[in-house]
């Protein structure tokens, strides 16, 4: 009797953590998702107006949720002598290895096939990533255009 109810409850720890097994591996176990938090600039900002000064001007903020579902962002903005804050949030669909797919919410846009952007951040490094659209055809040229860069 006593065998019976230890192969029972190794079969059953089997089944349980069987799922978790196969989502880590089929996601990669890496989380590029840490990565993204803190201030970012554009590349081009960089070359128009160095470093420091994009940094204190032109940068956007990310924040990732305690639970990883969103992604915040905010940036300053000035228009007609007004200075703001925007803001926005990012839905976190999936992410693999150094690749977040997330959806903008309220972003009205479209790709020529008619389908919603899905932004893909891609993690290059601790202090560099890229921007792609998913169904989008990009080349690695295009891509590095649009590469943001960790502020200090």
């Amino acid at each position: 009797m006593t065998s019976v109810i230890a192969r029972l409850v190794c079969a059953l720890s089997c089944l349980i953590s069987a799922p978790a097994g196969l989502t880590a591996h089929s996601q990669g176990n890496s989380n590029p998702l840490p990565a993204m938090q803190g201030r970012w600039i554009w590349i081009g900002s960089i070359e128009k107006s160095g470093k420091e000064k994009a940094c204190a001007e032109n940068w956007t903020e990310f924040s990732v949720s305690a639970d990883q579902h969103e992604v915040t962002y905010r940036y300053p903005s000035d228009k007609d002598g007004k200075h703001e804050i925007k803001s926005g949030t990012y839905n976190v669909l999936y992410q693999e290895e150094n690749k977040i797919a997330m959806f903008l919410n309220g972003e009205n846009r479209r790709l020529n096939t008619g389908d919603r952007y899905i932004w893909v951040a891609i993690i290059e490094t601790s202090d560099r990533f890229l921007w792609r659209v998913y169904g989008a055809s990009s080349t690695p040229e295009e891509l590095a255009k649009f590469a943001r860069v960790r502020c200090p």
